[in-house]
Formats: structure tokens, C-alpha cells, sequence
């Protein structure tokens, strides 16, 4: 009998769960919150990597698309780093609709974008990233507060 309830509320948790999620803001609520792990990652500082000039980021991000690892929501997330300055963010899906858009641009050796929502609760709607080769195609991208924004691989 009590196993019996405690699958029934079970059940009722998982019910509720799916429709508070198929709710568009409350998904992107949820995303901004679970997000918060992204801007508390390891800090980093300059000193810790070897951080590439404009013309190697502008070679591994124009017209390129990253996999970066989520760790702040258990998979991974898809940047398309536009040639003509735009973004396109998707979560968990590497093609498919822009979860969120922006714009990027070069700012000396910096890769700097903004977003359109994702983020901006945590400060992280605009950020300007050095970007580090760690070897073996694995890259980091460390913003101007030495917190790891990005640790992606190159997709194409």
C-alpha cells in the first residue's frame, strides 16, 4: 500500500514536471537558473593558459559551430558562430530553431557576442571570451573575470 502512494505521487511529480516544462518561460526560467552553474565554474587566470590571437579565434569560431560541454544542464549546447556576425544558440539539439540569437564580433583578441535572453538574469547576455587551445581540438573560452564560459570542441 504505501509503495502503491508513493508511485502515485511519483507519477503526479513527473506529470506536473512535463507540463510545467513544455511552458515556454517557465523553460527559460528553468534554463537561466540551472545556468547559474555555468557562472560559477572553475576560475581561471591568465597565467594558467596559453590564449590565441584574433586570427586563430576568428578561425576556429567565423562560420564555425561549437559543441560546448553543459555541465549546468547534463548535455551539451550548439554555437554557430555566423560569418556575418551573428549567433545561434541551440541547447541539446545541434541543428534544428535558435534557442537564442545574437551578435559576435572581434574585440582585439577577444571573441565578444550578445544574446537576445539566455543569460541575462546571470549577467552572462554579453560577455567577451579569450580563447585557449588545450590541445587534442578542445579549446576553452575564459571570459574578462577568468570564469570558464565555454569548454567546446570544433564541429565544422
Amino acid at each position: 500500500m504505501e509503495r502503491s502512494r508513493a508511485l502515485k505521487r511519483r507519477s503526479v511529480f513527473v506529470i506536473l514536471w512535463g507540463n510545467i516544462m513544455k511552458t515556454p518561460s517557465v523553460w527559460k526560467a528553468v534554463m537561466l537558473l540551472t545556468g547559474a552553474a555555468l557562472a560559477f565554474s572553475a576560475p581561471t587566470t591568465q597565467g594558467e593558459h596559453k590564449f590565441m590571437d584574433a586570427t586563430k579565434v576568428r578561425a576556429v569560431a567565423s562560420g564555425k559551430t561549437w559543441n560546448t560541454k553543459s555541465i549546468w544542464v547534463g548535455g551539451h549546447s550548439y554555437w554557430n558562430w555566423n560569418s556575418d556576425g551573428s549567433v545561434c544558440m541551440r541547447l541539446f539539439a545541434q541543428n534544428g530553431k535558435c534557442d537564442d540569437t545574437g551578435k559576435w564580433k572581434m574585440s582585439s583578441d577577444l571573441l565578444c557576442f550578445e544574446l537576445e535572453w539566455f543569460g541575462e538574469f546571470l549577467g552572462l547576455k554579453s560577455a567577451c571570451v579569450g580563447v585557449a587551445d588545450q590541445g587534442q581540438g578542445r579549446y576553452l573560452g575564459v571570459d574578462e573575470r577568468g570564469w570558464t564560459l565555454f569548454d567546446f570542441t570544433v564541429l565544422k
